[in-house]
C-alpha cells in the first residue's frame, strides 16, 4: 500500500498508512472501547476474515507482551502473531505457525520502536497473504503469509502479564480498490479422497515401518531424525504437518556408517497409483543424478517413470511428478545413494504418493 512519510516534531521520520487508504472501509466488525484484553478478545472470537483493516491502541500497564493473532485456527495450529515487547521495545511478526505447508518459509522478523506516549498504536492490513502492520506512527512491517487451512481466518489479541487496557479496538471488512467483485480466498485442493496414503510416507514411525532396505548400510532407523539442522548449518525446512508435528525426515547422513563414503538402497512398499496420478515429495542432499535420487519405478519392469536428485544442499524443496499416465500400474519409490565423497547423501521427506484403494 502507498505509505506518508513525514518528519516529526521529535525530528524522526514518520511512516503511516495514506489517510485515502480509509476509504476500502467496508462493513465494521468491532468497534471495542476502554476494556480488558480479556473482553476484546471474546468479542474478536466472533469475527474472522481475510480482508480486514485493524485499528488499535492499546496501553500496556504492565504487561510484558501484547500479541495480535491474525490468519488463526481456533485450535492455533497456523496462526500469524504480532507482538511487542514493552522490557526489549521491541516489536514482530513471527510466522512461525504460519502455514503447515513444509514448503512455505517460516520466520520471525522486527525491530525496536518505541511506545508512543505509554501506548502501542497499531494499524494492521490483512490482504488475502499480503500483511501490513503500522506501529506508532513511526514503523512498519510487510510480511507475507500462506495458511493451508480454510479455518484459519480468525483473529485474537493476548497479553503476558500487567493489566493491559485496550482503549480502542476497530476492525472493518477491507473491500476491493477496483469494481470488481471480491471472490473467497483460494486454497489449495485437496488431495483425491479415495485414495491411501503409502505406508509411513513421511516416516512418521520414527524409523523405517513400511520401507525396506534393499542394499547397504547406508540407510537404517537410525537416519530418522527429528533434527530441524545439521550442526554446522540452516536448517532443514522438513515437513512438519498435524499427523507428524515433530518433523521426523529420513537424512541420508549416517556418521556411525561411514557417514557420505556409505551407499545403500532404499525402497517403499509396491502399491497401485490412483487419485489423479500426481506424486510429490521433499529431497535434498548431493546432486548426482546418475547415483544419488529418488525415484518412482514401476514394479513390473523396474522401468524409472520420475527421479529428482539433491541441488548440494540440506534444505529440502519439493518436487512434482504427473504420473497420470501410469494410472492403475503398481509402482514403489526407491531412494538410491551410489555416491561417495562429499555430498554423497540424500534425504527424502513427505512423499506423497495417491494409493488405489483395492
Amino acid at each position: 500500500m502507498p505509505v506518508s512519510v513525514s518528519l516529526r516534531k521529535d525530528n524522526t521520520l514518520g511512516v503511516e498508512l495514506i489517510a485515502e487508504a480509509a476509504g476500502l472501509r467496508g462493513k465494521s466488525l468491532a468497534r471495542i472501547r476502554q476494556t480488558s484484553v480479556e473482553e476484546a478478545n471474546r468479542s474478536l472470537a466472533e469475527i474472522s476474515g481475510d480482508l480486514l483493516d485493524i485499528s488499535a491502541v492499546i496501553e500496556p500497564h504492565g504487561a510484558k507482551t501484547i500479541t495480535l493473532a491474525i490468519r488463526a485456527c481456533a485450535d492455533g495450529a497456523e496462526e500469524t502473531q504480532l507482538s511487542y515487547d514493552t522490557a526489549e521495545r521491541r516489536f514482530w511478526i513471527d510466522r512461525s505457525r504460519s502455514s503447515l505447508d513444509p514448503d512455505v518459509r517460516k520466520g520471525v522478523h522486527g525491530g525496536t520502536v518505541e511506545l508512543d506516549g505509554g501506548r502501542l498504536r497499531l494499524r494492521v492490513l490483512l490482504d488475502r497473504s499480503m500483511l501490513e502492520a503500522y506501529v506508532n506512527g513511526t514503523n512498519s512491517l510487510t510480511s507475507r503469509v500462506y495458511p493451508t487451512r480454510q479455518d484459519a481466518t480468525g483473529l485474537r489479541l493476548t497479553a503476558e502479564g500487567g493489566a493491559a487496557r485496550v482503549l480502542e479496538l476497530d476492525v472493518w471488512r477491507m473491500n476491493g480498490a477496483y469494481d470488481t467483485p471480491l471472490t473467497p480466498a483460494a486454497y489449495d485442493p485437496p488431495r483425491p479422497a479415495d485414495v491411501d496414503a503409502l505406508p509411513n510416507h513421511d516416516f512418521a514411525t520414527g524409523d523405517l515401518t513400511g520401507w525396506t532396505v534393499v542394499s547397504g548400510a547406508t540407510f537404517s532407523d537410525a537416519n530418522v531424525t527429528t533434527r530441524t539442522d545439521w550442526g554446522w548449518g540452516g536448517p532443514f525446512y522438513q515437513a512438519e504437518t498435524e499427523n507428524d508435528p515433530s518433523g521426523h525426515h529420513l537424512w541420508g547422513f549416517n556418521p556411525d556408517v561411514g557417514g557420505d563414503d556409505a551407499t545403500g538402497v532404499l525402497r517403499s512398499a509396491t502399491v497401485p497409483l490412483g487419485g489423479d496420478g500426481v506424486v510429490d515429495l521433499l529431497v535434498s542432499g548431493g546432486n548426482d543424478p546418475d547415483r544419488l535420487y529418488a525415484a518412482v519405478v514401476r514394479a513390473d519392469d523396474g522401468k524409472v517413470l520420475a527421479k529428482a536428485t539433491g541441488r548440494g544442499a540440506e534444505q529440502y524443496r519439493r518436487v512434482v511428478f504427473d504420473l497420470s499416465a501410469h494410472l492403475g500400474e503398481r509402482i514403489y519409490v526407491e531412494v538410491v545413494d551410489r555416491a561417495g565423497g562429499g555430498w554423497g547423501h540424500i534425504n527424502v521427506d513427505d512423499v506423497n504418493v495417491p494409493v488405489r484403494r483395492e
